[in-house]
């Protein structure tokens, strides 16, 4: 019971932290990072709530603090990437345990933040493409049809898609057509 008492002081210590960042509008990734990586997966994503931050976002800035913090990743090349190209080489580095090189950092500035995710991930192709309201809700549905229901993630979500695209039958091919209204 005390134990529950002390974490809940915790928790609700993190967000007040959380709101005064938020609201001074001066506060880094790698701060707001910290305190989410203190916080376990339900905090964080409750955290996350309370101050406007998505799942995925509070996931990504403790991942950032959780690389920094491990030596994987120096905190100046955060500063110089952004958190939106450093969430990506952050997760790698945490993934694979390996540093963050200088080649990588030079070639992610000189990238759109969206392209950064496949950097070093040899044989790999980030395809990116725009939907409408309605094809997204269908592609979301196969996807989930296919084993990648919502809040799955990127490896869940591209063999889905390539379960969806994959031949049928020996000799054919099948073709997936995706309306266009």
């Amino acid at each position: 019971m005390e134990r529950a008492k002390a974490n809940r002081r915790t928790f609700e210590n993190a967000v007040v932290k959380l709101h005064r960042m938020a609201a001074s509008r001066r506060a880094a990734p790698l701060a707001f990072g910290r305190i989410l990586r203190a916080l376990d997966t339900a905090e964080r994503t409750e955290a996350a709530r309370q101050i406007g931050l998505s799942r995925r976002t509070a996931y990504y800035l403790a991942c950032i603090a959780q690389a920094v913090d491990g030596g994987l990743m120096r905190d100046i090349d955060l500063a110089a990437l952004g958190w939106a190209r450093a969430r990506y080489l952050a997760a790698a580095a945490v993934r694979t345990g390996k540093h963050v090189t200088k080649a990588q950092v030079t070639e992610a500035l000189g990238k759109p933040a969206r392209e950064v995710a496949s950097l070093g991930v040899s044989g790999r192709s980030l395809l990116d493409f725009a939907l409408t309201p309605r094809q997204a809700r269908i592609v979301r549905d196969a996807l989930a049809a296919h084993g990648a229901p919502p809040g799955a993630g990127p490896a869940e979500r591209a063999a889905a898609l390539v379960a969806i695209c994959a031949p049928r039958g020996r000799g054919r091919s099948s073709r997936m057509s995706v309306e266009s209204s």
